[in-house]
């Protein structure tokens, strides 16, 4: 937990020059539970080398660091 807090401080000391960050997952499971946080899905594709599926998701860095779930896991 302390690693996760520590990129929480990092991202809320430089919320100012961060408009968004970007989120790569394999699991597609993961994108429709971003989803109800309002994380879109901005591109997808194939790995060529290793044939897995990925999926880039983008939200601002305000909707990450404010919502709920990130709060009740640091505090």
């Amino acid at each position: 937990m302390k690693l996760f807090t520590g990129n929480y401080l990092h991202l809320f000391e430089h919320m100012k020059t961060i408009d968004n960050l970007m989120i790569f997952s394999t699991r597609t499971d993961g994108v429709l539970l971003t989803r109800d946080y309002g994380i879109k899905e901005v591109a997808h594709g194939v790995d060529e080398e290793y044939e897995f599926k990925w999926h880039g998701m983008l939200s601002p860095v305000e909707e990450i660091l404010f919502s709920d779930t990130i709060i009740k896991l640091i505090f």
